[in-house]
């Protein structure tokens, strides 16, 4: 059985072919998003229909299927599939002991009503100010270092 490998400066996520290969054609068949079937293919022909290991590294990203892998890989760690190795660590963890969160670093209540007028008035904004907002799945390791950061929405 295939191993699809994917690493980044932080990390190393190994997962099974056959899990991934499910998890797409779920997601294609919900959502049919066009990034999922690029993605199906490379993974397809990079492990030559699951019969090799591929590795995709998240530097070498020749288009936006890295990203997309990066949500597979969230998905599958939340149902306890796969492995990861910090590289901060120098550890391998199971699904179970990381930390899976959402997060959303611009958030409207941390923001002071003053400074809301101050940037209104500042870039002379008449109405209401409205900010982007953004939400990630976060993976972090059981000694808090983040490994794997996947833009889930944007407004």
């Amino acid at each position: 059985m295939s191993i699809v490998i994917y690493e980044n400066e932080k990390t190393v996520v190994r997962f099974d072919y056959q899990d991934a290969m499910q998890m797409l054609e779920s997601k294609i068949t919900q959502n049919n998003v066009h990034d999922d079937k690029k993605l199906r293919n490379k993974l397809k022909q990079d492990t030559a229909l699951g019969t090799k290991d591929a590795t995709v590294n998240d530097n070498d990203r020749e288009d936006d299927t890295t990203a997309r892998l990066k949500y597979i890989i969230t998905d599958l760690l939340s149902q306890g599939k796969g492995s990861v190795f910090c590289k901060a660590c120098s550890k391998e963890f199971k699904p179970s002991e990381l930390s899976i969160s959402k997060d959303s670093p611009f958030r409207l209540g941390s923001i002071d009503s003053s400074v809301l007028k101050k940037l209104k008035k500042e870039f002379e904004i008449k109405g209401r100010l409205r900010l982007p907002r953004v939400g990630y799945t976060v993976v972090t390791c059981s000694r808090g270092h983040e490994l794997l950061r996947s833009m889930d929405w944007i407004t």
